[in-house]
Order: structure tokens, then sequence, then C-alpha cells
């Protein structure tokens, strides 16, 4: 049985083909959740792999502690959302410091379910992280790193050999990642396998098996997807730009909020957007984003995206420009003067590069040699 610990929505998000493809090839897998502030069990992806026959547990399940979390957050869902935000810095201490299991109940259901690899996200926080380590190492089950987010830019930062100290194999998705490894034994865990959650078998499920509330009611008007961060981070939806576009009478304007928060789900943006992500690419005429992997998508399905270039710190990374795949945003003028152009039918994009940069950040996609059968022939050889 090989196990895949998920905890934020974007951990199922970018692990959720892997596992498609496994239970696909008839492989035995399970899903255990050890998000003890949300119902995961709600997410779009898990109910679609439990339809397709992925057991999927909440872990720990007759853990005294776990349950007496959960009434906890059932009653404090009865107050209202505003109510909730002011208790944010309360969450993330627990969401952060707390587990709520130990390494005996893992090695437990470990052994019980016949595990034979387990896979967990890089970003789930370090207390979840050592413990279900520590219960591999002890259970001689390999310990498999994956990182949620494909990288789009030249990045400033590297993976080093402590980054790598509670894995057997780190599964990099392209190779814009960086490492700075001196160890050989790290070296040898890292495997380039591509981006499972842009993969062209991945895309073409979510187009052909996930329902849509797409509307496909005609519109003269250009329509615009914006991809927003939380308000802490460089592009909210407070934005003054986004106030700009919004009284344009020339545009229609849809969001999608960044789905990564430890919240309950009531005060959780994205959690009420109109559109998943697929579908707000799909819907859009023009995408405008910052630093975001859904770009990849949005190349990928031929959309044309601006590149909130302004917004990204010089020390964290920048475009490759000789792909010329975006449309890079100096400032917030260049947007709305390209915004206006497209209006008055003046706007021209011509993409450059596109087959070599997906290459890159998705990996070779070939009818045998393409992403999905690498991560099943990687699992199929640690077994």
């Amino acid at each position: 049985m090989h196990i895949f610990f998920l905890d934020l929505f974007t951990d199922i998000d970018a692990i959720s083909p892997i596992i498609f493809k496994l239970k696909k090839k008839q492989k035995k897998v399970a899903i255990c959740s050890t998000n003890f502030i949300q119902d995961v069990g709600n997410n779009i992806n898990i109910k679609y792999l439990i339809s397709k026959g992925v057991k999927f547990y909440c872990f720990p399940k007759k853990n005294l502690k776990y349950l007496f979390f959960k009434i906890i957050i059932k009653f404090l869902n009865i107050f209202p959302k505003n109510i909730l935000k002011r208790m944010r810095s309360v969450f993330k201490f627990c969401y952060k410091n707390f587990s709520l299991f130990d390494v005996e109940e893992i090695k437990y259901f470990l052994n019980l379910s016949k595990a034979t690899s387990v896979t967990i996200d890089t970003s789930n926080p370090m207390v979840k992280i050592k413990k279900i380590y520590l219960a591999c190492k002890e259970c001689n089950i390999k310990m498999i790193f994956f990182p949620s987010g494909a990288e789009i830019l030249d990045y400033k930062f590297y993976n080093k050999d402590n980054d790598l100290k509670y894995c057997d194999f780190y599964l990099s998705q392209n190779k814009l990642e960086k490492f700075k490894i001196k160890n050989k034994k790290n070296k040898d865990k890292i495997k380039f396998l591509g981006s499972p959650r842009f993969s062209d078998e991945w895309l073409k499920t979510i187009d052909h098996s996930f329902k849509s509330n797409l509307n496909k009611k005609k519109t003269k008007k250009i329509k615009i997807g914006i991809f927003v961060t939380p308000k802490t981070e460089n592009f909210s939806i407070h934005n003054k730009v986004i106030e700009k576009l919004k009284s344009n009478k020339n545009l229609i304007i849809k969001f999608r909020n960044k789905p990564r928060d430890y919240m309950p789900e009531k005060t959780c943006d994205y959690f009420h957007d109109e559109f998943s992500t697929s579908e707000l690419i799909k819907w859009s005429d023009y995408i405008i984003s910052a630093q975001s992997s859904v770009i990849i998508e949005c190349i990928k399905r031929n959309k044309v995206v601006f590149f909130l270039n302004y917004l990204v710190p010089k020390n964290y990374g920048s475009w490759i420009k000789r792909y010329n795949c975006v449309d890079l945003i100096k400032n917030e003028h260049d947007l709305i003067n390209k915004i206006n152009k497209i209006v008055n039918k003046k706007y021209k994009f011509i993409f450059k590069n596109k087959k070599e940069y997906i290459r890159k950040v998705v990996g070779i996609e070939k009818k045998k040699d393409n992403v999905l059968n690498r991560y099943l022939n990687f699992y199929n050889n640690i077994v």
C-alpha cells in the first residue's frame, strides 16, 4: 500500500495526479489527512479519488486529542467569520506546533495498512514530518518528499543537505528547482520526474472527469481572470490596480484566491470562489498573476498571462526572459495600458520558446515516456 499523508489544499492539488495514476494501474493507495482544522474530505480532488477506489482516512481518527480538537473547531464555527479571523494567530500556532499523533500511532497504522511507501508534501509542519519519518525508519519504509509548487522562475534560493534530512527520496518537479548538496547520499535521493499537476494526462482528466461551474453564455466583454494572494502578500484583492480594472465597463473580472490556508473553511476566501483554478483559466480571455505555478497551466492552455514582474522581490527570483511565454508587466501603468490596448483591439502577444519552457517546467511528454508514467515507474521500483 502506498500511503500519502496530505494536509492543505495545495498538497492535495499537487499530489492527486500521482495517486490517480497509481490507482488507475490497480495499485493499492491510501490518503491520510493530517489536517485537524479543516474537513479535507470535502475537497473535490479527494471526492474524485475516493470515487475511483482510493482509501481515505482522517488521521488519527480514534485519538482523544484529535476528537477533542474537532469538537472545539465545530464549536468555534458557530461564531461569525470576522471573529474567527481575529483568531488567526491561535490557529497558526496550533497548525505549526501540534500534530495530535505520536510515532507509535503512525507505526501501528503503517503496519496495519502493510505500507510499502510513504509520501508527504515538504510544506507540512516539521512537527508532523519528523514523527512520520521516525515511524517510517523504524518500520523500514521509504519516506518520500514531494514539493507542492512547481518552480516557474529563476529563483535565488537553494535546497541544501538539511532539507533532505528526513527523507529517502526527493521528487523534484522540474530543473528550475535548485540544489546545493554536498553529501553524495543526499544527491542520490533527488529524482527529476516532472510536474504531475500540469501533465497532459491530468489536465485531460480535469477537463473530462471533474464537474464544472463554467457558464457558456457568450459576452462581448473581455474576460479577465485574476489570481490573487492573501492580503499579507504582494497581490491581494485590495490592490489599487484591481480597483482600476473593476471600474472598466468593458471588462468582466473573476478572481481565484490562493488556495493555501490553515484556517477553518468558513474563513478561507478560496473556499468560496466561484471557479476552481482550471475553471478560471478556461473561462478567461486573459490572466493576471504574480509568482504562481498556475501560470504553467495558463501557458499550456494558450492563455496570455500578464505577469506582474514589478511585484516580485529582486532577491526572490526573476522570469527567464528567453522564454517569452508571459507578458512581463513593469508597473501598474504598463498593465492598464495593455488592457486598454486589448479593449481597443490593438494588443498583440506572440509566444516564443513555449515548447522549450513547458519541457523545462513540466517535463518531457511522450506517449510512453510521460510525466505520470515516470512517477508510476518510480513507485513500482521502490517496492
